[in-house]
């Protein structure tokens, strides 16, 4: 009989992100690691800012007596993770780019995407290369969510050996449902508005339509987000801050549709989760988009206003097979599969 293996994980995304891809991706896979038959140990790391996907993973464990620890969120980054496992051989999954120097250790290593190297300023993209540098010399195996983000990883570090890669979907939370409600006339922008997500274009494309509202998901508007979305007299709009899934849920339910114009993404929840509860999304078809939403007619190539009205109207006209489509695509992605895929590469190290 084979013996148990060691797996170690650390928790140290949530000291670092509030909400966001990650710090999902990484609560659903802990969640089932934690549980199932490995010799699970893991660095409860978190941060002093609320987290409810952290406090969420607590609170079971609050239930067996064990208390997590709350630790500065910036410089825990710097510090070598501990061995929880000593001289036993174990494999160790961290969440944001560490790596454990043993030779008792096995490194697994998540690649979400390269938005730092694209997109920030030149100190914080040459530390997060030379992060991820120093993790991918380290790691025994490397997922990617998407095959896009696989493609990057081999375009930014040419020498990795592409044979240790692996490209895992994300999941989609049961959260997320179809419940056939009337649909209303409005579309949603969901997310971070950072300058490559193109939330001002959103805005002046959606002012476009006659009749249809804008609901934005996400922080608060700052002064000039605010001052710009109230330049279009003719557009109502609403946002929608702390909201639990069950409440987007109902969002995207009585949505016409969601508007994800970004430029670049790693995976892209929002869509899935869009999709799962059967509303239908006009995005660009940019990096990991299309892999995830093949519907090309509700693709934005071009990237212009009339491109997006001709979208528009192929959706109005066709309402009911596009909603289709998005419910059978999001079919696709599963948490559970996702862990599944997890596992076997842990039980194959």
């Amino acid at each position: 009989m084979a013996k148990t293996k060691n797996l170690l994980f650390d928790n140290l995304i949530f000291s670092l992100q509030g909400y966001g891809g990650g710090s999902t991706y990484w609560f659903e896979i802990l969640s089932r690691a934690s549980k199932d038959d490995f010799n699970f140990k893991d660095l409860n790391h978190t941060s002093k800012v609320h987290n409810s996907l952290y406090q969420l993973y607590c609170r079971d464990r609050l239930k067996k007596g064990i208390s997590p620890k709350l630790i500065d969120r910036y410089f825990e980054r710097f510090r070598k993770p501990l061995n929880l496992f000593g001289k036993e051989k174990f494999i160790f999954h961290s969440s944001y780019y560490r790596i454990l120097d043993s030779r008792n250790s096995k490194n697994v290593l998540t690649i979400h995407d390269f938005i730092p190297e694209l997109y920030f300023n030149a100190l914080r993209k040459y530390y997060n290369k030379c992060r991820k540098k120093i993790s991918l010399s380290h790691a025994e195996s490397i997922i990617c969510v998407s095959k896009s983000t696989k493609n990057d990883l081999l375009n930014f570090f040419p020498n990795v050996n592409p044979n240790k890669v692996s490209v895992i979907h994300n999941g989609v939370s049961e959260d997320y449902n179809h419940m056939n409600y009337t649909r209303k006339n409005y579309i949603m922008f969901v997310g971070s508005r950072f300058t490559y997500k193109n939330f001002r274009w959103s805005v002046k494309a959606v002012s476009l339509l006659k009749d249809m509202d804008f609901f934005i998901v996400g922080a608060k508007l700052n002064v000039d987000e605010q001052s710009y979305i109230s330049s279009f007299k003719n557009l109502k709009y609403k946002v929608f801050t702390d909201i639990s899934n069950n409440e987007l849920n109902e969002l995207y339910n009585s949505a016409f549709a969601l508007i994800y114009p970004s430029d670049y993404e790693g995976f892209g929840l929002p869509v899935v989760e869009a999709m799962k509860s059967g509303c239908p999304v006009i995005a660009r078809n940019r990096s990991s988009i299309p892999e995830i939403s093949p519907v090309k007619n509700l693709l934005l190539d071009d990237f212009t206003f009339d491109e997006f009205l001709d979208k528009y109207e192929k959706l109005s006209s066709d309402y009911d097979n596009y909603q289709n489509n998005a419910l059978n695509n999001a079919k696709r992605f599963s948490w559970d599969k996702s862990y599944e895929k997890h596992k076997s590469i842990y039980n194959s190290l």
